[in-house]
């Protein structure tokens, strides 16, 4: 059996609200320096770029003279500043890709530098262009249809006064208002389920339609879910934002009496820092609501569990690619409990059907190896039980105690098992609680092979 890999892996796990706004922090702060120089690398320059055209722009304005003219550098800045906007357009899916990349690998344990999540994204980049653009039509589309027919209704009104303002009756209005919730309800929709699109581009190396119909997919079932959690955060940034820009806005407001060049400069410095420090809060969070949709609708966190472990057959795919962790842990059909005088005796037996009454009642894995544990707990808390670990005698016995499991789950090769079942059985407070081998259940005896 193999062991190598991360133990990030082993802790892969569905979150909660709380654990997921948790972790966004958690990995914000342990990958601060390799985000910051990520999202660095694009923003500083074309935030130099765009302060300094606004500034020629600005500059080359002269109010003074009876007929203000436009000089050079006006023009030379408003050419700057398309520049800086086409730039804007081209590099925004790398860096984010980039950001992507390496938020990705942090999260699976692994180690990334900037170097090579920009590598990784570029060789991207067309995809993932391509996929912003086309959700970007999707936008603008799910906003233009529902507005269509007030659009059209409009027109005739104008048509009918004769090319002049018409009067707006009441049908006008309701119809309007009718029309721009319409639009709202519709983006939302689109919003969310194409919300993924691009970042399947990075992780998953698929194409730009492609992607879009993947995220379309993966968040059915949890839209509510993730447009409210979508929703928190987007708040939490807006408000760090503020935290960033409004102070930097008030010294432009003060600067602006002495130079207006240098006003703009502020406020462009303020808008660079904030990219550059709260662009990576979003793709943190993005990331992890990903990943946590595949641990929910696709035992993504049993699938790299298995495989970390060189035992890729302990969370089989169906044909859609989606992990079946209940066959994995038991085959078919599965295993009932066995009595503590029954549980070591049938390696590699088939135990009649769990009966449906059991699921939800606590069981207690004891493993000496945690990473084994954690792959059986999430197993069976897929199968429907609740599921806590251990991975030595007192704390095996501390959790019998204290959280009075209904069935102990044992590895019976582990060293010091049978002292344990022995205090467990002779204990008043634990001698009731059912206990059977992890041999019982055949996929898992090949972990000990």
């Amino acid at each position: 059996m193999a062991t190598g890999g991360s133990e990030a892996v082993f802790e892969l796990r569905p979150m909660n609200l709380a654990d997921l706004l948790d972790a966004v922090i958690r990995l914000y702060r342990h990958n601060f320096g390799t985000l910051v120089r990520i999202a660095a690398v694009v923003h500083v320059p074309l935030g130099v770029l765009q302060i300094a055209s606004s500034a020629l722009a600005t500059g080359g304005l002269d109010f003074e003279t009876p007929s203000p003219t436009i000089g050079t550098s006006t023009l030379i800045g408003g050419l700057g500043v398309i520049i800086y906007w086409v730039l804007f357009f081209l590099t925004m899916p790398i860096v984010q890709g980039a950001m992507a990349r390496a938020v990705a690998q942090s999260h699976l344990g692994e180690e990334t530098s900037v170097g090579e999540a920009y590598r990784f994204a570029l060789r991207r980049w067309f995809n993932l262009l391509v996929a912003t653009l086309l959700q970007g039509v999707a936008h603008v589309a799910a906003v233009g249809v529902p507005l269509l027919p007030v659009g059209v209704v409009i027109g005739a009104d104008v048509f009918a006064s004769g090319g002049g303002l018409p009067d707006f009756g009441i049908r006008t209005l309701v119809l309007g208002l009718a029309g721009i919730l319409g639009a709202l309800a519709v983006w939302t929709v689109v919003f969310v389920k194409l919300f993924f699109g691009p970042l399947t581009v990075v992780l998953e190396d698929r194409g730009p339609v492609e992607s879009l119909s993947r995220s379309w997919g993966l968040t059915t079932g949890h839209f509510v879910r993730v447009a409210l959690t979508m929703f928190i955060v987007v708040m939490l940034t807006v408000v760090l934002t503020y935290i960033v820009v409004i102070p930097a806005q008030l010294a432009a407001l003060a600067l602006q009496v002495v130079s207006a060049v240098g006003a703009q400069a502020v406020s462009g410095a303020a808008v660079m820092l904030t990219q550059v420090l709260l662009q990576p809060v979003q793709i943190v969070a993005t990331v992890l609501i990903y990943y946590d949709l595949r641990i929910r609708k696709e035992g993504f966190d049993l699938v790299m569990m298995a495989e970390t472990i060189d035992e890729p057959q302990l969370a089989t795919r169906t044909a859609s690619g989606e992990a079946r962790p209940a066959g994995a842990l038991y085959g078919s059909p599965p295993p009932a409990p066995a009595s503590p005088s029954e549980s070591a005796t049938h390696e590699g037996a088939s135990p009649p059907p769990l009966e449906d009454s059991l699921r939800g009642e606590k069981m207690l894995v004891i493993d000496e190896h945690r990473h084994i544990a954690r792959l059986v707990e999430a197993n069976l808390t897929r199968a429907g039980y609740d599921v806590m670990t251990a991975s030595d005698v007192a704390e095996a016995i501390e959790k019998a105690r204290t959280e009075e499991p209904d069935l102990v789950v044992y590895e019976s090769e582990t060293a010091w098992v049978e002292d344990l079942l022995t205090r467990l059985r002779a204990d008043p407070e634990t001698a009731h609680i059912r206990s059977f081998a992890l041999a019982d259940f055949p996929h898992f005896s090949r972990l000990r092979r």
